[in-house]
């Protein structure tokens, strides 16, 4: 067929090959797969963001990076050079942050970084159903807010024993509060019903506790005398109340 002359210019396939062979470019074994280009700025601690996620670029030098997104891996260039590549995650990994292999991880995270706060959130659900429906309560017109009370919330939880941060729930679902800073008076006025038993030593240990460390410690004759009298259930839980209404007040 390729000796056969076609058209009417009775041109043979063969032989016009052989002519136009010495021109032709030979094309290298491997073709170079497709590819997508995305400019990026890196932050000041070296990150470029890509699909949610950010990518460290190694040295000290801030650029404006070229990534290339191939189908399985990300090759970072700048001035066409390659700083770095990556393999692509897998589908819906976001908010994470990678570093090549082999290099020590940098200090800092990203600046942008979304810290969001879904494991607190499952924690504090997990303690009652209390927990669950109070945070179904407070968390509805929360918005953009809703982050920073989670996080405040987990921290008392951690900073308190179970059993006061329960009644501390119980009381703010009851009267339906969600300001955090009356949430921390709730709980340090249900400190009055059982602080008195731990004594100053037990207090010492907690740092939520400390706030009440200057009735035990600055005025230890007040201490043992509630605690050796007939009257320390009334009494010291009145002064660990009254003390809360003025730490929170400064």
């Amino acid at each position: 067929m390729a000796n056969r002359a076609v058209s009417k210019t009775g041109l043979i396939p063969a032989k016009a090959f052989e002519y136009e062979q010495s021109h032709l470019i030979k094309l290298p074994p491997f073709l170079q797969p497709p590819y997508l280009t995305h400019q990026r700025s890196t932050d000041q601690y070296g990150y470029a963001s890509f699909d949610g996620n950010f990518y460290w670029v190694p040295g000290t030098k801030r650029y404006e990076v070229t990534i290339f997104q191939y189908s399985s891996c990300l090759k970072i260039y700048h001035n066409r050079k390659l700083l770095t590549q990556y393999q692509l995650p897998p589908d819906g990994v976001k908010n994470e942050v990678f570093y090549p292999e082999g290099l020590p991880k940098p200090e800092y995270k990203p600046k942008d970084r979304k810290k969001p706060t879904q494991a607190e959130e499952k924690k504090l659900r997990a303690v009652s159903g209390e927990v669950n429906a109070y945070l179904n309560f407070a968390l509805n017109p929360k918005g953009q807010q809703k982050h920073r009370f989670i996080r405040e919330l987990f921290g008392l939880y951690q900073k308190t024993s179970r059993p006061i941060f329960l009644k501390t729930i119980e009381r703010a679902l009851k009267y339906r509060i969600t300001d955090m800073k009356t949430i921390e008076r709730i709980a340090l006025l249900q400190l009055g019903d059982s602080a008195y038993e731990m004594g100053a030593d037990t207090l010492s240990y907690n740092p939520f506790y400390r706030h009440l460390l200057p009735i035990t410690s600055i005025n230890p004759i007040c201490w043992e005398w509630c605690r050796h009298t007939g009257f320390e259930k009334e009494i010291y839980p009145f002064l660990l109340g009254l003390f809360a209404c003025f730490i929170m007040d400064e």
